[in-house]
């Protein structure tokens, strides 16, 4: 028998984790003219599933890389999150619900970055290089 106290992870635990999900909904603010004033933004985080099962997030990470059947489920769980929120920052960033500056600082957790390519035309050999380094 493993040392230290027992784990919280249940079958039952589990379940609840599967529901988050459904909390996840964003919600449309209207103003007094029936416009839309803005969206009440409610992302699926690991965090939030943290909070959801009222554990500490970094529980969540080493109940996701834990190799038991229970674990392998939570880690499951755990994948579909991760999906979902790259999916509506994609989708929500690219209509512009989403603010584009912020869901580019979470899409870089996706492997998303910013880059600009710059292309050089035309050549220069060591030889010049060196010169001008000299004459300076």
């Amino acid at each position: 028998m493993p040392a230290g106290r027992p784990t919280k992870l249940t079958p039952e635990l589990i379940k609840k984790a599967e529901t988050y999900l459904d909390t996840c909904v964003d919600t449309p603010v209207f103003n007094n003219s029936g416009s839309l004033a803005y969206t009440k933004v409610n992302l699926p985080k690991l965090v939030g599933l943290a909070i959801y099962l009222d554990i500490d997030d970094e529980t969540v990470t080493l109940w996701a890389k834990g190799t038991t059947e229970l674990h392998k489920k939570f880690s499951a769980v755990v994948k579909k999150i991760i999906t979902e929120q790259h999916n509506r920052l994609l989708d929500n960033a690219l209509g512009g619900t989403y603010n584009a500056r912020f869901a580019g600082m979470i899409a870089a957790k996706h492997g998303y970055a910013e880059k600009v390519q710059t292309e050089h035309s035309g050549s220069i050999s060591l030889t010049d290089l060196f010169g001008k380094a000299k004459e300076e």
